[in-house]
Order: structure tokens, then C-alpha cells, then sequence
């Protein structure tokens, strides 16, 4: 149909616009047809509120040093529609989703997608072409009816449970958590990063006989200079890896990766180990910009994620922090900004190219009734962040976050594209 991945983008977009829909039973008549439902690998499927990236790209890069041929899925995506699909570490090419999407059209016959439907489709069926070893899946902001789980996985991994999304999945965390833990099949290995897994994930483990592990079979100890994993290893025996190198990914999402690891590498040595966190590195993350003044971005977006941002601010040295943001409207940025604030100097606010986005003038107003005493706002994330720049000192630190739609613009403008 089109040869151009622009083209085929755009037509996905235009054909259903801001629309969101969570459901299988249209699904599966393409998935059988395409034949992606099941694989003759082991399939690694993640969810969560938070940290579902980062514990996919440990698990790809710890997998790749162990000479494993490897296909994620991933998103949203921050510079290039490619991102979400990657084998061996690397983006496919424009060629590859084209063709992808061609089958797709072809297969739906007519049957309305959304962006993230088509997406997924398209890269199953990518997935499904490769002569690959293992598949790593992101769920998108769901769990039981997203379309990611129409696949057969082996392992399932939820990385935490908190408040995000609520207009879809629920407005309690119980409620959320069974959404989350929709992603389980029936006797195979599940596990949960965080602490004292919910009892809603507890309890639908025990009803499908899964073997499930939490944070009470596997867990980590940070040192100043180094950190601890424990856990068990395939066969139920306890393992550990000691004086690990530290690492900007949060340590739960890295110690739940080590451990599904364990069913899929037994034999996987502390030193692959030690390579794998030595070679991860997440675009927009933590990521501080190759320039000359101190900027950092990060795509936190929800309460959990600006609280982990910041106890990172809290280790860090710098004279002042110039806070360049924006936000979308679907979030809760009252808790958020309560988090920020205070540790924030001078806030520079900013409206995101998202028809999803916060008005900046709402922004900037809760700001000052939570008492922010320096607020500026701006009719872009650019102009925002050039200000920001050119205010701040060589001792002072600029902090982009957010929203993915904040940082990717910032990554564009400074040629930061992580690689």
C-alpha cells in the first residue's frame, strides 16, 4: 500500500484518531491469521505502572552478552517510531514496518485498529520472521486486555502496583493489580518486583498454579560502592551475585530481571552479569546530555516515577535546579508537583505538542497555589528549555521531566539520541 513508513504512520493515525480501546475479541481472528499468538521460544511479557522499560532493557542486555539473539517491544517510543521494535538491541528498519504493516492491513480486513493495536501486530509478526531466542514484551498501560496478551508467554513479570490510568483500569489498586495480573497463564513462572506482592496478584497466581516469586524469594542490598542480588535459581536453590556495579536503573526492576533470567539462563555467570549492567543504558532515563552545562532528563510522568527521580535528586551535588516541565492532563500532577517542589528553584513550565497535554496556564497555576515561589511558563518545551539553560550556572543542575513528549524534543534539539 505505501512504501514510506511516514506515509504508513500517518495513515494508522488518521484512521483512528485519540482513540483508546481495551479488548481481545477483535484481536484474535488477525493474530491467528498472522500466527502470532504462540512461539516456539520462551516469551518474557512485563507489566506495571512504572519500570516495565527499564527491566525489559536489562533483561535484553544482559541476554544479548550472553549471545542470545533477542526481539523487544517496547513503548511509547521518544525520537523514532523504530524504537518499539528492536531485535538485537537495534531498532528494525523502515523497509521491515512497512512490510510488516502491509500484512496487517491485509490481514484485518477492515477491522478498526488503534495505533497501539497495529503497533503490536506489526511487530509480533516481525517477531515471528527472525530466527530469535527469546521475545521480550511490554505491556502498554493495561494487563488482561491489552494486545500484548494475546500472546502465550512462559514468563510474566509485573514490575509494581500503583495509581495511574485509573479511568481504565480502576480506581483502587486492588482493581489495578487484577488488571495487571490479567497477563498470567496458567502454570507458568510469575513474578513481582516490588515488596509484599498485592494480595489480588497473590491470590490469581495460586488460582492458575503458577510457580510465583516476590520480593520475599528475591531481593537485593545496596552498598555505597556496590550492590547484592539474591535469589533462587531454576532449580529452587538460593543464588546470589555479589558487589555488582550501581547502575541508574532502579534497583527492583534490575533485581527482577536477574531473576526471570534465571529460568531462561540457568547457567547465566556473575560476570555476564557485571557486563550486562556495564553495556544497559536507557534513552531518557536518567540521562545526562553530552553538553556543556549540567542537564539531565528523565521521562518520569506519574507520582511513583517523579518519587524515585526524586531520591536520585537527593544523592546528587548541584548549587541550584532550574525544573523545565510539562505535563499531561491524564495524570496526577498534584502529587507530582507536591514531590518537586521542594527541591525545585526556579520552575520553567511548558505546554506539550500533545492534543493529552495539561494547559500550561493550569500548570502553572497549581504550582502557585502549592506554593512555588518562582514559576515561568512557556508556549513550548524548547523555549522553556532554552531559558532554563541560559539562566542556569555551571554549578547549577536543568532538569527536563514529565512526560515522554517533554524530553523527546530536548533529545532532537541536543543530538542526544543515546547512541
Amino acid at each position: 500500500m505505501f512504501t514510506d513508513l511516514t506515509a504508513w504512520l500517518s495513515y494508522i493515525e488518521q484512521s483512528n484518531p485519540d482513540q483508546m480501546h481495551l479488548g481481545l475479541d477483535h484481536l484474535r481472528p488477525i493474530a491467528d491469521l498472522l500466527a502470532v499468538v504462540q512461539f516456539d521460544r520462551p516469551v518474557i511479557t512485563v507489566a506495571g505502572t512504572n519500570g516495565k522499560g527499564s527491566t525489559i532493557a536489562a533483561l535484553e542486555s544482559f541476554l544479548l552478552v550472553a549471545k542470545q539473539r533477542v526481539g523487544s517491544y517496547t513503548s511509547p517510543h521518544l525520537l523514532h517510531f523504530n524504537e518499539r521494535i528492536k531485535i538485537n538491541g537495534q531498532p528494525v528498519g523502515d523497509a521491515q514496518l512497512c512490510a510488516a504493516f502491509s500484512v496487517v492491513e491485509q490481514a484485518r480486513k477492515g477491522q478498526w485498529l488503534t495505533y497501539f493495536e497495529w503497533a503490536t501486530l506489526a511487530a509480533l509478526w516481525i517477531f515471528k520472521q527472525a530466527e530469535l531466542d527469546v521475545l521480550l514484551l511490554e505491556v502498554g498501560l493495561g494487563g488482561r486486555l491489552d494486545a500484548v496478551n494475546l500472546v502465550e508467554n512462559n514468563i510474566s513479570i509485573i514490575t509494581g502496583i500503583d495509581y495511574d490510568h485509573q479511568d481504565w483500569l480502576g480506581s483502587t489498586l486492588d482493581e489495578i493489580a487484577r488488571e495487571k495480573a490479567g497477563i498470567f497463564k496458567i502454570g507458568q513462572i510469575a513474578l513481582c518486583g516490588q515488596r509484599n506482592a498485592p494480595a489480588i496478584i497473590q491470590q490469581r497466581a495460586v488460582e492458575l498454579q503458577l510457580d510465583f516469586f516476590d520480593r520475599q524469594q528475591f531481593g537485593y542490598q545496596k552498598n555505597e560502592s556496590h550492590w547484592d542480588w539474591w535469589g533462587k535459581n531454576a532449580s529452587g536453590s538460593d543464588i546470589c551475585y555479589l558487589a555488582l556495579p550501581h547502575h541508574t536503573v532502579p534497583f527492583s526492576n534490575l533485581a527482577v530481571a536477574i531473576q526471570a533470567l534465571q529460568f531462561i539462563l540457568p547457567s547465566i555467570s556473575q560476570s555476564l552479569i557485571v557486563q550486562g549492567l556495564q553495556r544497559l543504558s536507557l534513552l531518557g532515563r536518567l540521562q545526562r546530555l553530552p553538553i556543556q552545562k549540567n542537564v539531565v532528563v528523565d521521562v518520569a510522568h506519574n507520582p511513583q516515577s517523579i518519587a524515585y527521580l526524586v531520591k536520585w535528586l537527593q544523592q546528587q551535588s548541584y548549587q541550584k535546579l532550574y525544573l523545565v516541565m510539562g505535563v499531561l492532563a491524564d495524570k496526577d500532577d498534584a502529587a507530582m508537583l507536591q514531590w518537586l517542589l521542594p527541591y525545585v528553584d526556579v520552575w520553567f513550565v511548558a505546554q506539550l505538542s500533545s492534543a493529552r497535554a495539561l494547559p500550561v496556564a493550569q500548570l502553572q497555576q497549581r504550582l502557585i497555589d502549592v506554593g512555588a515561589q518562582s514559576v515561568q511558563s512557556y508556549s513550548s518545551l524548547i523555549a522553556a528549555y532554552q531559558q532554563a539553560y541560559a539562566t542556569a550556572g555551571a554549578e547549577d543542575l536543568v532538569l527536563v521531566c514529565g512526560s515522554f513528549y517533554a524530553v523527546a524534543p530536548i533529545l532532537t534539539l541536543c543530538g542526544a539520541d543515546g547512541k
